[in-house]
């Protein structure tokens, strides 16, 4: 235990006498405070570790900061863009569920699809099964049942079933 205390003064750079008479030069000026109880108030309640803090929070040099880091770490995708062959797929898809809503039969969809980021490049893919409402071909959207928009132009996968 010495040896690391004397080690540790070493790196310091004083050694165990210049901290003693640190030390009691300390008590010398200090000593009749040291050792007495921390004050508190009988009149207020202690402040919350939350509240002291938004007392400094004005003083912060970099406002914002943490949330441009946040921002920036965030991960998108890219849109990938179909083959033909998934083209093909995807528009044969949305004809049956066409002839299935003209006839008046229901349709269920499961969808992926990809939403591009509003902050930054790129976006995120979602997959989610859907009643088909109706397609919109005037807006180029599938129109659900509970009034999710989903445009086709960002359909990567489709497959529908009768319900």
């Amino acid at each position: 235990m010495e040896k690391a205390i004397r080690g540790w003064h070493e790196v310091r750079g004083a050694s165990k006498e210049e901290l003693e008479d640190a030390k009691a030069e300390v008590y010398r000026k200090y000593g009749d405070i040291i050792r007495l109880p921390h004050p508190t108030s009988k009149n207020h309640k202690p402040m919350s570790p939350e509240k002291r803090a938004a007392q400094f929070a004005p003083f912060a040099a970099l406002t914002g900061y943490g949330d441009e880091i946040d921002e920036a770490g965030r991960l998108t995708d890219e849109k990938k863009i179909p083959g033909e062959d998934a083209e093909g797929e995807i528009d044969q898809c949305l004809a049956w569920m066409r002839e299935k809503l003209r006839r008046k039969e229901a349709v269920r969809a499961r969808i992926v699809y990809y939403v591009p980021d509003g902050r930054k490049a790129g976006g995120k893919y979602y997959t989610e099964t859907v009643t088909v409402k109706r397609i919109d071909d005037y807006n180029g959207e599938i129109l659900s049942d509970a009034g999710k928009r989903i445009r086709i132009k960002d359909i990567s996968d489709i497959s529908a079933f009768p319900f």
